[in-house]
């Protein structure tokens, strides 16, 4: 990394840094209530793809996290750029494929 990396190791940066290295749903869901509000489009994405990402996921962790998902990213839409649409439907389809989350009818 260069100086530019270490200058972004605070606020937003930070954050998404901490929501893509998330491991585990417990964690995942603390970020989500810890810091939702401050959610950006940017962070609303990689934490859809940290959800997808994790395997390991308790049901009771995973229906909140993205119930809480749901709701920012209803919130956040029409700043999202096409990346980060085109990342939440694929990790939203592959949840409801594999039949981790059902689809929200307001979304």
């Amino acid at each position: 990394g260069g100086s530019r990396g270490e200058a972004s190791s605070s606020g937003p940066a930070r954050l998404n840094r901490e929501i893509t290295q998330c491991r585990d749903a417990r964690g995942l869901l603390g970020l989500v209530k810890q810091h939702g509000e401050s959610f950006d489009y940017i962070h609303v994405s990689s934490t859809w793809v940290a959800l997808l990402r994790i395997r390991s996921v308790g049901k009771e962790d995973e229906g909140e996290i993205i119930q809480l998902l749901q709701v920012l990213t209803r919130d956040r839409v029409a700043k999202m750029g096409a990346q980060a649409v085109a990342n939440i439907l694929h990790s939203m389809a592959t949840l409801n494929a594999s039949g981790r989350m059902g689809v929200d009818d307001e979304l």
